[in-house]
């Protein structure tokens, strides 16, 4: 089987940032960021993730549901001759580009087995999209359980005698992203309410 000039070139471009990365030679501009899997990483990681999707250019791959310049399928031919077919062309390849990178940013084979499962008869390859909407339910759930644990890691936060306020309010930082992108918002109230004993 034959590869088309479109994934040669990917598979090209992936490949010297993957030997680059290894030996090394690559600079942070470029790099893949990698995910662990571990819940404590997922914050991070996702900042990291989103900002170098935005700079490869492939961001609309990653949204809440296929993209509309997305044809039906990625098996069939797209005319690149109209607006529309162009438009599906780069859809397409921002998906595989995207695809790629989430193989090379997931460090687990847990984490690799979302990729398989985002594969379908239309898209081999696999969505994106459905691999983002995975880790968000994994990592980031929008549910009651959600408001529950955003309480506890509130109530949880002390601040000893000696230490650097800036601290508490680094940890109040990363727990409010943490919650940003769910019903379980922090609140002004909440933050006046951390223990500084």
């Amino acid at each position: 089987m034959e590869l088309s000039n479109e994934k040669k070139n990917i598979f090209i471009k992936i490949k010297k940032n993957y030997i680059q990365r290894m030996s090394g030679t690559t600079t942070e501009r470029n790099r893949v960021p990698v995910f662990d899997g571990k819940a404590e990483s997922y914050d991070k990681w996702e900042i990291q993730w989103n900002a170098f999707v935005e700079v490869e250019g492939i961001s609309c791959a990653l949204g809440n549901a296929l993209d509309a310049n997305m044809p039906a399928s990625s098996v069939i031919v797209v005319s690149t001759s109209d607006a529309q077919g162009k438009l599906q062309a780069a859809a397409i390849k921002a998906n595989k580009k995207a695809m790629a990178y989430l193989a090379l940013a997931f460090k687990t084979m847990k984490l690799l087995r979302l990729l398989t499962k985002a594969k379908t008869v239309e898209w081999p390859e696999g969505e994106a999209w459905r691999v983002k909407k995975a880790l968000q339910e994994k990592y980031r759930p929008d549910d009651i359980l959600a408001i529950a644990e955003l309480r506890k890691r509130l109530n949880s936060l002390t601040m000893k005698p000696n230490q650097d306020p800036s601290d508490l309010f680094e940890e109040l930082a990363a727990i409010e992203h943490a919650y940003s992108g769910t019903q379980a918002k922090v609140e002004e109230n909440d933050l006046i309410g951390a223990d500084c004993s």
